[in-house]
């Protein structure tokens, strides 16, 4: 929908003020193994850098400017007996000097997928290295696994255990290849989610709400949770007279995800306002003045919601108790949110600013 003067500014102030990322959609995915069996996944991660090792020669120029067919010969010519995945190989190669590219994104899973690394590549420049600094890494070099020595320089962001990560994700890193294009828009989805709580991609923006109980989880928690969060929706959707609603994706894993997407102005003060109404302290409405944009557009919103809230003080006691019981956390970028508001609400707390300052300063 289009959003008046007023209401664009807003949106984009808040992007700003808490620093969300537009995800380019020309960004390419790769799920890469270090060595067989991921047993240089430490030396990759702490390193920070992905390779391959193909048999290929070292001239470095030759392999980036060589097309499919040129590799697969020089392959051969480097193979000591004829292999009968020459076409992989010269597959691997082509793609690791000629399609992976600065910004693209990294999955790495360690064996058993126990572990697995998301990151970004800093510089599509590859090296020639044959370095080890791990002991693990030396030992099982010495066991006949080949030293990944064609080197790419990688940005680490993440790693997770791969048991709170969702099925779909971890079953497509199955892939036996050491290095494979992802290109199912779901799963790159859930790769995007579990990189970033609070991102935009083709106008849609992503929040990720994590659930860190690993109890049982009460089915009147997850009832009360929703009722919160659709009126809030509701309340957004009104606000900016949107008639795209926002959806609600949820993994009841323990821990788990709840995960808003949706139009980016619904989403984002939908999670402002969730993360208010969680957050510890108690808000003076008069003093909430001070969180402000330039079109003070946020402050009548805020104001006009904890109005209708506050007539409903049990219902909000009971969300606070939800969330608590669920250990539900709010994504990261909204938690400056919250610091300013508990800044305003205990004077102390706070540094000295103007009161004029704009909420991207």
């Amino acid at each position: 929908m289009d959003l008046n003067e007023e209401q664009a500014l807003l949106v984009e102030e808040l992007k700003k003020f808490l620093n969300i990322e537009t995800i380019s959609s020309n960004r390419k995915y790769w799920m890469v193994r270090a060595g067989v069996e991921g047993v240089f996944f430490n030396e990759f991660y702490t390193r920070k850098f992905i390779g391959i090792n193909v048999p290929s020669g070292d001239d470095l120029d030759l392999l980036k400017k060589s097309n499919f067919e040129e590799l697969k010969e020089i392959i051969a010519k480097e193979t000591p007996k004829e292999i009968k995945n020459i076409g992989h190989l010269a597959t691997k190669v082509y793609n690791f000097f000629n399609e992976i590219k600065k910004g693209d994104i990294i999955v790495m899973p360690s064996y058993r997928k126990e572990r697995i690394a998301f990151g970004v590549v800093e510089d599509e420049k590859v090296i020639l290295d044959t370095s080890l600094q791990l002991n693990e890494s030396i030992k099982a070099s010495i066991k006949d696994n080949p030293i990944p020595d064609k080197r790419m320089n990688v940005k680490w962001v993440k790693l997770v255990r791969g048991s709170n990560l969702p099925g779909k994700l971890l079953l497509n890193l199955i892939a036996p290849h050491g290095l494979s294009a992802i290109n199912d828009p779901d799963v790159i989805d859930l790769i995007n989610t579990s990189m970033d709580s609070l991102f935009i991609k083709d106008e849609i923006a992503y929040m990720t709400f994590d659930v860190k109980t690993e109890g049982e989880i009460d089915l009147k928690d997850i009832a009360n949770y929703f009722n919160t969060a659709d009126e809030i929706v509701d309340f957004t959707n009104e606000y900016f007279k949107d008639d795209d609603k926002v959806s609600l994706k949820i993994n009841l894993n323990s821990p788990g995800t709840i995960n808003f997407i949706g139009p980016v102005e619904a989403v984002l003060i939908a999670g402002i306002l969730l993360a208010i109404l969680g957050c510890d302290f108690e808000i003076d409405l008069f003093k909430i003045i001070k969180f402000k944009a330039k079109t003070k557009g946020l402050l009548p919103y805020i104001r006009a919601f904890f109005e209708q809230r506050n007539k409903k003080e049990d219902r909000i006691l009971e969300y606070k108790k939800t969330i608590t019981n669920l250990e539900v956390k709010e994504p990261e970028k909204l938690k400056r949110v919250i610091e300013i508001l508990n800044a305003i609400d205990n004077p102390e707390n706070e540094k000295e600013e103007s009161s004029d300052s704009p909420i991207n300063s």
